[in-house]
């Protein structure tokens, strides 16, 4: 049952003005686009460098956008202001760009000699500049890279700690003694291949213990079977982008998507009002087992309960991913109240849902709460984040 479980959760989750021109009719202006992938450059001590932002499409968060400054590998150096985008981050975005509402700014190292502690000053004022020109949360800054650009992640996190909110080197590497004092208290989730013989997994192993004996608690994922490029597994197949949407504001749902051992309890109830098959939903998992209900609706009344046991294990996979599929929806950015906008005349036929979701573990004991009305269903700011309750509703009812 909990094999059948789990893959049922898993579901699938400006233009310018017209310029008016006498005696022919109006002729639009050229639109300079402002959301995709932006070439920019950066003039810096007498010399011009090539970069690249990308703007995800949407309205703007109240807050500002997220911003990840991504950091290319040695394959990847020039002058000409694109190759960056072509390898790790930049395709993963193309892939799914759903899964990445961050502006990313995407800087290129010139020469494959140096290392990105060399660029230090060029990779902070493509930052600014970014920052003058989009609206960013502070709060929310990340770093990211893969290679050189994981050992540049190390470097540069390192160095303005105060700067990034959280980082992901992939592939990385450095000396551990120059950086784990400084990155204590900074999240940090690290990859690398087993087999990787051109940076090896100890240079990961050595620096993530190092900020682990200096009291940081960051996260190493080893693939195994994999070489040197673990990069299109960590963007792309990880939940990696799901962990930069949390970080922040749920820290311990982070966690749980990066190492889900690191929570020991937790539990989700899922109440589902109107012409629905399930009432309710309660997950429950606890250190040994996981308890599940779901309160079917019957002809008239609600059906009696239905409940199974599984392996904590189990549990805490289920977790992870239900977790990381209501993250990508969308669903912890919501505001603490949700009031949809319906046009005049349209018919509400959704249904209310509340969801409930508390997790425990060493950082404490983490809560988060929503109600969405029926008219949510309606509002294309929320559809996603209704798709996402409309599926696990679906599993719930598969299960009874």
């Amino acid at each position: 049952m909990m094999h059948v479980l789990l893959r049922l959760v898993s579901f699938a989750l400006l233009g310018a003005p017209l310029i008016a021109q006498q005696p022919t009719e109006p002729t639009p202006a050229v639109a300079v686009p402002m959301t995709g992938f932006l070439p920019k450059t950066l003039s810096l001590e007498g010399r011009d460098h090539r970069y690249v932002v990308y703007v995800p499409p949407g309205a703007r968060p109240d807050q500002g956008w997220p911003l990840l400054m991504f950091l290319h590998g040695m394959g990847e150096c020039g002058t000409d202001g694109e190759k960056q985008v072509e390898v790790g981050l930049g395709p993963a975005i193309k892939q799914d760009p759903q899964r990445w509402p961050f502006v990313v700014v995407f800087p290129q190292k010139p020469d494959k000699q140096s290392q990105w502690s060399d660029h230090d000053a060029m990779v902070m004022a493509m930052l600014a500049a970014t920052e003058m020109d989009f609206a960013i949360d502070g709060k929310r800054r990340f770093l990211t890279g893969l290679s050189q650009g994981g050992a540049g992640t190390w470097a540069i996190g390192a160095k303005h700690q105060t700067v990034w909110a959280a980082m992901a080197p992939v592939c990385g590497y450095g000396l551990p003694a120059d950086v784990a004092s400084e990155l204590v208290k900074t999240p940090i989730w690290a990859f690398h291949g087993e087999d990787d013989k051109v940076v090896p997994a100890r240079q990961s192993m050595a620096l993530v213990a190092a900020v682990q004996a200096e009291g940081g608690t960051p996260v190493l994922t080893i693939y195994e079977r994999t070489a040197h490029n673990s990069w299109d597994q960590a963007y792309r197949e990880s939940a990696l982008a799901e962990w930069f949407r949390l970080v922040v504001g749920a820290p311990a749902a982070a966690a749980c998507v990066a190492s889900r051992e690191r929570v020991s309890a937790g539990a989700l109830t899922l109440a589902c009002d109107g012409s629905a098959d399930v009432d309710l939903l309660a997950i429950e998992w606890k250190a040994g087992e996981l308890v599940w209900t779901v309160q079917a609706r019957g002809a008239e009344l609600p059906s009696p309960p239905r409940r199974g046991k599984a392996k904590a294990a189990d549990g805490n996979q289920l977790l992870a991913t239900t977790v990381a599929q209501l993250a990508r929806a969308g669903l912890f950015d919501l505001p603490p109240v949700i009031r949809p906008v319906v046009a005049v005349g349209t018919e509400v036929t959704g249904k209310r849902f509340v969801l409930a979701l508390t997790l425990e573990g060493a950082g404490g004991t983490w809560r988060f709460q929503r109600e969405l009305p029926p008219a949510a269903a309606s509002d294309a700011r929320y559809a996603d984040v209704v798709r996402a309750l409309l599926a696990l509703v679906d599993a719930a009812a598969a299960w009874r």
